[in-house]
């Protein structure tokens, strides 16, 4: 099953903050991070001659804060408008962009999360696919993707690992 759909900033930040939420690696990753810069800009600046304890933890966490933006930021600059290809098949993902094309097998694959008006398609890698509903045909068209997605996920994690 084959689907044609450009993808808006507004549906990436959407899946950002909904992974942020339910995806504990993602979680963890952000939180192993924000500590990595927090908790040595604290210290650094404890080390200074005057300055206080108040002000360290301040000047700690404006950085901590930069850095959640950053963090946010970061799938924006990667995003790319363009349409996307994307292909459905028991073997994986295929994935086409311009003249870019990637292909993932099932085993790398999560999650597959209808929500709203967007079908998230969640990796290993904490990327996903966001694939808006108006990507279908018709409503039929999503659920038959969603349910083949899940099917061929769920077929790729029962094999014996080899």
């Amino acid at each position: 099953m084959t689907v044609e759909y450009s993808s808006s900033r507004r549906e990436l930040a959407s899946w950002y903050w909904y992974s942020l939420r339910h995806n504990r690696k993602h979680l963890r990753a952000w939180l192993l991070s924000v500590v990595a810069v927090g908790v040595p800009v604290y210290l650094s600046e404890r080390q200074s001659a005057g300055i206080s304890i108040p002000r360290a933890i301040g000047i700690s966490g404006l950085s901590i804060l930069g850095l959640a933006v950053l963090l946010a930021l970061y799938p924006q600059v990667r995003f790319k408008p363009q349409k996307r290809t994307l292909t459905i098949a028991p073997d994986g993902i295929s994935t086409t962009i311009n003249a870019q094309s990637k292909t993932y097998p099932w085993s790398q694959v999560v999650s597959v999360v209808e929500r709203g008006d967007q079908v998230y398609i969640g990796f290993t890698n904490v990327n996903a696919f966001v694939v808006p509903t108006r990507a279908f045909p018709s409503a039929d068209g999503r659920q038959a993707f969603v349910r083949l997605c899940r099917e061929w996920c769920e077929a790729s994690s029962d094999r014996p690992a080899a």
